[in-house]
């Protein structure tokens, strides 16, 4: 126990308490002092996008061997169904397009080179919702009043809608970078968050490819 009439220890700004150094704080960057610089703030990102997309790619694989099963019975998928909706090529055009804008989008430097960009590519993932919404109408007019064929219609609305309820999501973290460019935020902090949103929009749209792929297995 200390005695009374002991000094007490006294605090500069700047100085950790534990070790008595002085200079930049040892707390981490971020409103939540996590990590201790930008760079592991990015590389647990990036590693937590790749376990998210790990996920991602066990549950849609689950869809395609749904879609497989359906595509290659014939009990369960008729000689009667009408052709795919020519919507889905749109849809497919539009997702591809989407990946290219946002390629371009990873070269940008200025909020300015990359807000234009942005907005096209938030345009264009609001296209490919339409024109899903759009195939499906098709689709539904096409292919549901005989009876042997609502399985086979019920399977594409869930395949195509799985997919589309994670393009809806997609657009949450283009939404909040059109909101830093559009306000000329653009710091490494911006760039990094492009690059993983690109990452996880080329997911989608490699996803889509295979998806288009077997419903056309005959």
């Amino acid at each position: 126990m200390p005695r009374p009439d002991m000094p007490r220890p006294t605090m500069t700004p700047g100085t950790d308490p534990p070790s008595g150094r002085t200079g930049p704080s040892s707390r981490g960057t971020g409103p939540r002092n996590v990590f201790a610089t930008e760079a592991q703030r990015a590389s647990a990102s990036r590693f937590g996008l790749v376990l998210f997309l790990i996920t991602l790619a066990m549950l849609f694989g689950a869809v395609m061997v749904l879609l497989l099963v359906l595509r290659l019975d014939d009990a369960l998928w008729p000689e009667t169904m009408p052709p795919l909706p020519w919507q889905i090529w749109l849809s497919t055009a539009v997702l591809v397009l989407e990946s290219a804008v946002l390629v371009r989008c990873c070269r940008a430097e200025t909020a300015q080179q990359a807000k234009g960009v942005l907005w096209m590519a938030l345009a264009l993932a609001v296209v490919f919702l339409g024109s899903q919404v759009w195939a499906w109408c098709t689709w539904y007019g096409a292919g549901s009043p005989m009876p042997e064929r609502e399985l086979v219609t019920s399977g594409f609305y869930v395949v195509t809608g799985v997919h589309a309820a994670h393009v809806l999501g997609g657009l949450v973290p283009l939404g909040m970078l059109v909101w830093f460019a559009t306000g000329d935020v653009w710091a490494d902090r911006q760039r990094s968050q492009v690059r993983l949103t690109s990452w996880y929009w080329h997911f989608l749209d490699v996803v889509w490819v295979l998806l288009v792929v077997l419903l056309l297995l005959q």
